[in-house]
């Protein structure tokens, strides 16, 4: 089974103030905490559920918002698309649709 997750900030665990979801703002580091926090559960739970695979759209905003160095290794089963300009914005990745 593969899984394709996209990801945005807003809606995230205790995600409550628009501080907390732009970069320019002193409360993003606590936006992409939490929001690295609901991942990483949702990863564990795909994993433990069965996935073979992850396909992860890092889609809010400017698209840079997940740190690499706090995902899973998961023996090359987890790939992360990040940064902009995506051709299928937050829907990049998808399976089926192509990729420059």
């Amino acid at each position: 089974m593969k899984i394709y997750m996209s990801v945005d900030m807003e809606g995230a665990t205790g995600i409550v103030r628009s501080e907390q979801v732009r970069n320019s703002d002193v409360e993003y580091g606590y936006g992409r905490a939490m929001q690295t926090h609901d991942l990483l559960a949702a990863i564990e739970g795909a994993f433990d559920g069965g996935a073979e695979e992850i396909i992860v759209n890092d889609a809010h905003d400017r698209m840079i918002n997940l740190s690499p160095e706090s995902m899973p290794g998961s023996e090359g089963r987890l790939r992360i698309i990040s940064g902009n300009p995506k051709q299928l914005g937050m829907m990049e990745g998808m399976r089926g649709h192509p990729r420059r």
